[in-house]
């Protein structure tokens, strides 16, 4: 949870603003993660709604299914299941959605049609990706520090923020080719912002480097946080730590 406040809760409501959750949306979040795009769909869809949260990390969606929902929200149920086989009836959901998940599916188009299928004719998708052949904040910095420590990387090119993005025209085909009727796409960029650098150097343990990190020997360990340290100093002392970085904002729409 880390990253969750700083990063990912911003840029949910971004990608909900986008797609526009209503009172009483039936929601589906893929690749739902610790729920964070799940618990603000479901403040917005209210007590009336409904909101399910997918994912194929089961510690993750139990996480998720232990944290408090905000007041009048709809129920949320968690599931684990993969995007590309959807465990729901055809035309189930008012809205999907999926939170920087799109980029690691091994199967992208069998996700997006399955996205499709569940959906209601008129039905919207929303999906937010990071946005490729840009730096990806606050990710480069704990990527670069690792690499200056002397890490090696812990699956091929994982320190490549390619691996965990995407072109715009990337995610148009990849929606229009899964069968959606219009397909909107926008690069929008935000600032993100840390109290103090102690908790930007944490924010690494909320990355999918945090058993590289937890496994570092004590002085490697303690090279790394200096390293990050430095990386996240201030403008002026006293001052958030700010970073900007941008995300690929996909809407698209079902035929009716």
């Amino acid at each position: 949870m880390r990253l969750g406040p700083v990063v990912f809760e911003p840029w949910a409501e971004v990608l909900l603003d986008a797609v526009g959750v209503t009172a009483g949306d039936r929601v589906l979040d893929v690749a739902s993660g610790t729920g964070v795009v799940a618990r603000a769909a479901a403040r917005r869809a209210g007590p009336q709604g409904r909101v399910v949260g997918t994912d194929v990390s089961e510690p993750m969606l139990s996480l998720a299914a232990a944290l408090p929902l905000p007041d009048d929200s709809a129920p949320v149920e968690y599931l684990e299941a993969r995007a590309d086989n959807l465990p729901f009836p055809d035309e189930s959901f008012d809205v999907v959605l999926c939170q920087q998940g799109l980029q690691f599916f091994p199967e992208r188009l069998d996700a997006a049609r399955e996205m499709h299928r569940v959906l209601r004719p008129g039905g919207t998708l929303g999906a937010a990706v990071w946005a490729a052949a840009q730096r990806l904040e606050p990710f480069d910095d704990y990527a670069e520090a690792l690499a200056a420590t002397g890490v090696e990387p812990p699956f091929p090119r994982a320190f490549d923020n390619g691996t965990f993005a995407m072109s715009d025209d990337a995610g148009r085909r990849l929606f229009e080719d899964a069968g959606f009727a219009t397909v909107e796409v926008s690069v929008v960029q935000q600032t993100i912002a840390f109290p103090d650098p102690g908790s930007a150097a944490e924010g690494i343990l909320g990355t999918p480097f945090a058993p590289v990190v937890a496994a570092l020997p004590g002085d490697q360990g303690e090279r790394l946080r200096a390293d990050l340290l430095r990386r996240f100093q201030p403008e002026s002392a006293g001052e958030p730590i700010t970073r900007t970085t941008a995300a690929v904002i996909v809407r698209a729409t079902k035929a009716p």
